[in-house]
């Protein structure tokens, strides 16, 4: 049992270091030194270094096992981060909620420093472009947000929540009331 103790120690805290602490750039790195010292210590056949020695195989699999789920979950989000499509009579489409976020980055900076002009003026991605239509062309804007539930987003392996259509919806326009634009947010 205490075999058992020590293993889930040990995955648990490379999970948490995964996701918190470490760059994902290290993950591979650290499940080889683990295994690599794992693998030496597990050799020296001492009674007193076999939980040290579960602990180490643990982390490794813990790193293994985060940098897996990031690979196969986060790295095709983010390869939609800034994707258009094209829909007949409809001005821009983009991806949604990774997209959102990014225009609410803008719009803080926007509100502040405005360091990040230089890159939303120009670049061709969706959050850009829809930077550039709320923050220099209009003056009044409608927001018409749906209820529904997103099957995809119920998965418990991504950080999305019910709400988060609505915290982001309300999170921008508060950032573009106080950039002087008329704001109405409409649920259906």
């Amino acid at each position: 049992m205490r075999r058992l103790a020590f293993a889930a120690g040990g995955f648990s805290a490379a999970i948490f270091m995964a996701n918190y602490i470490l760059p994902a750039r290290l993950l591979p790195w650290l499940a080889l030194l683990c295994a690599a010292a794992a693998l030496g210590l597990g050799f020296m056949r001492r009674k007193w270094l076999r939980a040290f020695v579960i602990t180490l195989a643990a982390l490794a699999v813990g790193f293994v096992w985060f940098g897996g789920t990031y690979l196969a979950k986060a790295m095709p989000a983010k390869a939609l981060d800034g994707e258009t499509a094209e829909l007949e009579g409809v001005d821009l489409v983009t991806e949604g909620v990774i997209t959102i976020n990014k225009v609410i980055e803008y719009a803080k900076d926007a509100l502040d420093k405005n360091e990040l002009y230089e890159k939303w003026s120009i670049q061709r991605d969706g959050a850009s472009m829809i930077c550039r239509l709320l923050f220099e062309e209009a003056t009044d804007i409608n927001f018409y947000v749906g209820r529904a539930v997103n099957p995809a987003h119920q998965n418990p392996d991504l950080p999305i929540n019910f709400n988060i259509k609505m915290n982001l919806v309300e999170e921008l326009s508060n950032c573009l009331k106080q950039m002087g634009k008329r704001i109405k947010v409409s649920y259906f």
